[in-house]
């Protein structure tokens, strides 16, 4: 080790010798520096679009609800929405729906309809059908039974979403024959 120091010592002094020591080191210096941006942005996670979807947290909607032969308009976000046909806005709060004057209006589990739990369907549904648009876009529709996505609901439940540019735009819920949903999601909020 110390004759290779002695033939550094002896390369320095002599100014052709320096300079092209100079060059080795920063091409070491740099190349070392390449490998180590390389290997940390090999190892990025990247989600899947339903895994996007799972964790969506902050997601204006809109909403369309077909029940007994009514349809509610509703416009919301995680914590509040507006039902339309009445002018009405509830809060959500745990379980329970309050009006504006913060009375209880049900004791609902509104958090069934949020992607965390709604994405039981992809995680456990039965693909039926894709389909692919010219758009790019991408219909895939799942059907599982209710009582994993809602203990407390019987019978089977289909799931549709609609896939655009890596992002979950759509889905639609349809449970038993109780009920429809169709919830839309604002674009700007898929982007996390």
């Amino acid at each position: 080790m110390k004759a290779f120091f002695q033939k550094l010592k002896i390369l320095h002094k002599n100014p052709k010798s320096r300079a092209l020591l100079e060059i080795g080191l920063y091409l070491f210096f740099f190349l070392t520096l390449f490998i180590i941006l390389n290997i940390k942005s090999s190892h990025k996670v990247y989600e899947t679009v339903e895994q996007q979807y799972e964790t969506l947290s902050n997601f204006p909607y809109t909403m369309v609800v077909y029940k007994e032969n009514q349809i509610y308009h509703i416009i919301g976000n995680k914590n509040e929405f507006l039902v339309e046909e009445q002018d009405q806005s509830y809060q959500i709060i745990n379980t329970n729906i309050l009006d504006k004057d913060n009375h209880l209006v049900s004791t609902f589990d509104w958090y069934l309809f949020f992607p965390h739990k709604l994405s039981s369907f992809i995680k456990n549904g039965i693909i039926n059908a894709k389909t692919q648009y010219k758009d790019g876009s991408q219909k895939i529709e799942y059907e599982m039974e209710c009582q994993r996505w809602n203990p407390t609901q019987e019978g089977m439940c289909y799931f549709e979403t609609l896939q655009k540019e890596n992002k979950i735009t759509q889905v639609i819920l349809k449970v038993a024959q109780s009920y429809s949903i169709e919830i839309h999601y604002q674009k700007h909020t898929l982007e996390q």
